[in-house]
């Protein structure tokens, strides 16, 4: 991991601790040995967060980290097997001067890793996973039409991007409601439900469109 990876890994994982501990959690930043349940000392989490009856490993990745991941896969099938745990995935943004290079392929190997792992029965983690592919793709996206994305939460940038015409109402529509349930499932809400695998596909779908908008030409 380069320097600028790793400052970018450490503000990622300073500004997670304050928003679970603003939100009451006991936070355990990358606890190892003893101060973790027997069931994870095999690997090493950036953070566990415990509030009530909700307990979350949160791991902070790149993208292209998870890709052919066995450690990810079997962590997130080790916290799938204890009820009352589940995995938070916080993806760091490509490197800018990679910003405009995810081809088609490389898109589609990473919506079909979302998918596979639904197919598995991580299905928290599937939706996890694509949000966050689609939060890179909204902001390249809006740093390609030169729309203003940074400091802005992810709804406000689709819903200007929509504004212009860049995507359209009902991809708009579709990307802020994955957001929502991923916002109910990392944060543990009681309601919050499993997405159906066609749910699952049409946020994949929903990924391909703003790839597709992102190609279009700049005004």
């Amino acid at each position: 991991m380069t320097d600028d990876r790793k400052d970018e890994h450490l503000r990622a994982q300073r500004r997670a601790v304050r928003e679970y501990r603003r939100l009451g959690y006991e936070v355990l930043e990358q606890p190892r040995g003893d101060a973790l349940p027997s069931f994870l000392r095999a690997f090493a989490p950036d953070l566990v967060v415990m509030k009530d009856d909700d307990q979350a490993v949160v791991e902070i990745k790149t993208r292209e980290s998870i890709i052919g991941s066995n450690e990810f896969v079997e962590l997130a099938k080790t916290i799938e097997a204890h009820p009352g745990w589940r995995l938070e995935l916080i993806s760091l943004g490509r490197r800018k001067e990679a910003a405009e290079e995810l081809s088609r392929d490389a898109l589609e190997r990473l919506l079909a890793a979302g998918l596979s792992a639904y197919d598995a029965g991580q299905r928290d983690v599937a939706l996890i996973y694509l949000v966050s592919v689609l939060d890179e793709l909204v902001r390249d996206t809006a740093v390609r039409h030169r729309v203003k994305g940074r400091d802005r939460s992810a709804s406000a940038v689709i819903q200007e991007l929509a504004f212009q015409g860049i995507i359209d109402g009902e991809t708009a529509d579709l990307l802020d409601w994955a957001w929502q349930r991923r916002h109910a499932i990392v944060h543990g809400q009681a309601d919050a439900e499993s997405l159906s695998r066609t749910e699952i596909a049409q946020v994949a779908a929903a990924c391909r469109e703003v790839q597709a908008a992102m190609r279009l030409e700049a005004a």
